[in-house]
């Protein structure tokens, strides 16, 4: 295998974790940015902007979290955070 079949497989062997909020489910996976940072980058499900899932994420959730998407352990925090702050359909923000 050549070193670069070797760094191809690793990229894809990367970790990813689905996140679910409300009726949606984000989809996180750990790679390297436009900047050669590592991040955790997002892809949001169709139909999720303007939704309260949307409004709930952003402004209750990442707003105060101890974390950015370019620390190992985001995703770890996220959960935590999620879990003492779970969304409820209808919650205002």
């Amino acid at each position: 295998m050549t070193y670069e079949e070797q760094a191809q497989a690793w990229i894809r062997s990367s970790p990813f974790v689905k996140v679910t909020i409300g009726r949606f489910t984000l989809k996180f996976k750990f790679k390297a940015d436009q900047d050669w940072d590592w991040v955790w980058d997002l892809t949001e499900p169709d139909n999720f902007e303007d939704t309260p899932e949307d409004t709930y994420f952003y402004k209750t959730i990442l707003r105060d979290l101890a974390a950015n998407r370019h620390d190992m352990d985001f995703i770890d925090v996220l959960l935590k955070e999620m879990q003492e702050k779970p969304f409820n359909q209808g919650e205002t923000v």
